[in-house]
Order: C-alpha cells, then structure tokens, then sequence
C-alpha cells in the first residue's frame, strides 16, 4: 500500500491548500487520527512559525480512507488537541513503516454467517481458566467479552472459593468449580491432597475436548496451585492443539518457566507494559534500543519461539516474530480493572472463529491464507476492544468501569460487522 498523502490548509486561509506548506507522507498503515493530526500540528506550526495553537484541517489522499477525506479533530474541553501529548506507538518510524496491517475485508472474512446451517457451538467454544479466592470479577469479564462477540458457549474453570460469586454475575457463564485449593490445603497427608489433584486434573482434560480456544490468567493470582493448574492446563492445550490466550498471573508462570509456552505458534500473550518489561527481561531482550531494526515485541516473539505477542499500550503492537502490525485506533482514557480481561475474550473469539473459517465450517473463498489467519484474528480484536473503550469513555469519562465497556460490544459490532460495504476500510467500518 502506498503512503498516505497529507495536504494541510491553515484555518485562516481562503480554503485552498497552502503552497508554501509542504505534503506529508505517513505509513498506510496509520490508522489513529490522533497520529496524523499530531503530525500534522507540529508541521504546520514549523512551517508558519506559529506558536498558538493551530487546528488544522485534513484532507487524506490513500486507498485506506475514502477519497477524499477531510476531518477535523473532536474537541474535548475546548483543547482539541488535550490528547496530543500521548505517543501513539512504542516504534521508531522505520519500524512502523515496516509494519504490516491485514485489510477490513479479510478479518471479516473470518465471522460466521448468522444461518440456520450452523448448530450451537461451531460459533466458538471458549474456556477461561482462572478465578480465585480473592479475583472474581476477571473470569467474568473474559468469559462476557467473548460471548458479547459472538462466542457460542462459554465454560470457566475456577477455584471452588470463587465460583458461586462468578455464577451469580450471569446465568450466561458455565461455570466449574474444579480446582480446590482449600481443600488440599486441608488435606490430612500428601496422599490426599494428590487424589483431590488428579481428580480436578480429570476435570480439566475432559472439559479441553470440548474446548476451541483456551483462556488461562483472567483471576488466576500467583497462589503455587492455581499456577499449578493453569501449566497443566496449558500442557494439554499443547497436545490438543489448541490457540491459547495467556494474560495476567498466567503470565508471571511464563516468566517463571518461559519453557511452557515457548516455540507454541498458536499461545498468544497479552503482556501490559510491566509484563512485556518483565517478559523482554527474562528473555534478554532489549526494550531500550528503539532504533533497533526490529521492535522489541518482535524479538521478544522470536525469543519464545514464534507465540504470537500483542504488547498493550497507547497502541497495540502485535508479532508473531515474522510480521508486524500497529493497532492505533483511538481508545478511552480511563484505565480500570477489567479491560485487558476483555480483550483476551475479544481474541478468544476471533481465534475460534478463524478455527471454524479453516475448517470449513461454512462455504467461503479463502480469502485470508491459514499462516495470516491468528494475526488477523488478533489485530481485529485489538481494533474492536479500543473502539468500544472510546465509545465507554464518550458517555462516562472518568465513571467508566470495564462493564461499561462491556456493554459497548455488542451495539458496536453490529454495526461494524453489517454495516459497512464488505470492501470497507478499517476507518469506514469502525467509524461509519
């Protein structure tokens, strides 16, 4: 894809693009507005040597938005540039112009048509694997996330302690109250606390052959068997072949045994910023060289053999050692407990849905090769959890709370799914 063109007209001018304001050319594959209006702010003040503010007026010329396409920043307290200072990306220009981006069409390519030719479970089968004594509400942001998008079935795999809190959030949720820390904790000798184990270790293996997608970390906290479980867990998803999502404590147990997960191209983890730092650490992978040839979620993905890595910030990188890929789409601005629980959800989804679209399940073309199906699978989630936390944010600013979020998935991807024309942009489909 070409770089986007960039022509800049000054507010005061007659409405013609200045000749004395040179074009701008950016990466196609910006898709944040902010990005491109931070751009284009500090080239226009350069250029006209001013020091008050300037809103410029931007007419994009690319294939990736429509032509042309003219769009002024959204004020927001009478400062449309307040959320200017934040960077958008961790990567050095080079870096992001040698990202990649897999086209609208193709991620919905992977969503299961709504017929009567598919029965109750080929629209996804998740497992989340967490939930403790003290963490409850994580399970079930996961677990809602994917049946907000469109998941058929949802099971959790929880501590006993933890699961009659989680059930009584939904009736949605199957909830299994298999692991039992409290009671092999008052086990009489090792003996029987090892019976209460292989029991709970039966539960999980028989529940995994039902399972498409496996969640492990929502809730898990770093109790020595909840980790316990969530390797043992992961060990069978290995032998079953199946995507699995690692996020939070699931992900200290990574950094404590790397061995888990590493060389396993169908893990994907959502490390945060702390956890990508600890991960890159263990790993001896450098986070400081930005001008490196390639970022370090690459290298990091590398160094664990080839899992697919979605490094979670003010926007979302995504590798899988071999590609790139930028997610920068506006987001909220309120962080709270909760929201990257739903984004394992929201990929747990997609991963089941691009299972079904390699098998088959319902007639297609192809469009998207099998080694580009996980990836696309992830960017897409990435694009749908950051609209649906703007959206959030729109209506409760510094209220929101992850079940606001949460109630923003469904209405969003209604629209982003039906909506638009099926050779839309990513900035059609998400914005209309």
């Amino acid at each position: 894809m070409p770089p986007r063109l960039i022509h800049l007209r000054h507010p005061l001018s007659s409405g013609t693009t200045n000749p004395k304001i040179p074009s701008i050319r950016l990466p196609a594959n910006t898709l944040s507005f902010a990005t491109i209006a931070t751009t284009a702010h500090s080239h226009l003040r350069s250029s006209l040597k001013q020091t008050s503010r300037i809103v410029p007026t931007i007419a994009l010329h690319s294939p990736f938005f429509p032509t042309p396409f003219a769009h002024r920043p959204p004020q927001t307290n009478n400062n449309c540039y307040s959320f200017l200072s934040r960077p958008m990306t961790t990567l050095s220009q080079r870096q992001k112009e040698a990202s990649t981006m897999p086209a609208y069409p193709e991620y919905r390519s992977l969503v299961p048509p709504l017929n009567a030719s598919l029965h109750k479970g080929q629209g996804g089968r998740v497992c989340i694997l967490g939930g403790s004594s003290d963490y409850t509400g994580a399970p079930y942001f996961s677990a809602m996330s994917s049946l907000r998008l469109g998941a058929d079935l949802c099971h959790v795999i929880c501590d006993e302690d933890a699961a009659t809190a989680i059930k009584s959030y939904s009736p949605d949720l199957i909830v299994h109250p298999h692991i039992k820390i409290r009671a092999t904790n008052a086990a009489q000798d090792k003996k029987a606390a090892n019976d209460i184990w292989a029991h709970t270790f039966d539960e999980i293996n028989s529940l995994l052959k039902r399972i498409h997608v496996l969640v492990v970390g929502p809730g898990l906290s770093r109790e020595k068997g909840m980790l316990q479980t969530a390797k043992h867990a992961i060990e069978v998803a290995r032998e079953q072949d199946m995507p699995i999502v690692i996020d939070a404590d699931a992900l200290f147990l990574i950094q404590s045994d790397p061995e888990v997960i590493k060389g396993y191209k169908k893990a994907v983890l959502t490390p945060n910023l702390v956890e990508f730092g600890r991960l890159c650490n263990v790993m001896n992978v450098d986070t400081e060289d930005e001008e490196a040839e390639q970022p370090a979620v690459q290298r990091l993905s590398q160094a664990l053999g080839g899992v697919i890595v979605i490094q979670k910030g003010k926007a979302d990188v995504i590798s899988d050692g071999q590609k790139v890929q930028v997610v920068d789409n506006e987001g909220g601005l309120k962080r709270s407990g909760g929201q990257g629980d739903i984004l394992t959800g929201l990929v747990a989804t997609s991963l089941a849905w691009g299972l079904a679209y390699e098998k088959d399940v319902w007639q297609h073309t192809h469009p998207v090769k099998q080694e580009d199906v996980a990836m696309t699978a992830c960017f897409g989630a990435c694009v749908i959890n950051r609209e649906c936390s703007r959206l959030a944010f729109e209506k409760h600013k510094r209220a929101l709370q992850s079940s606001d979020v949460l109630a923003e998935i469904g209405p969003f991807f209604n629209l982003f799914f039906q909506k638009p024309r099926q050779n839309a942009t990513w900035t059609q489909a998400i914005y209309g």
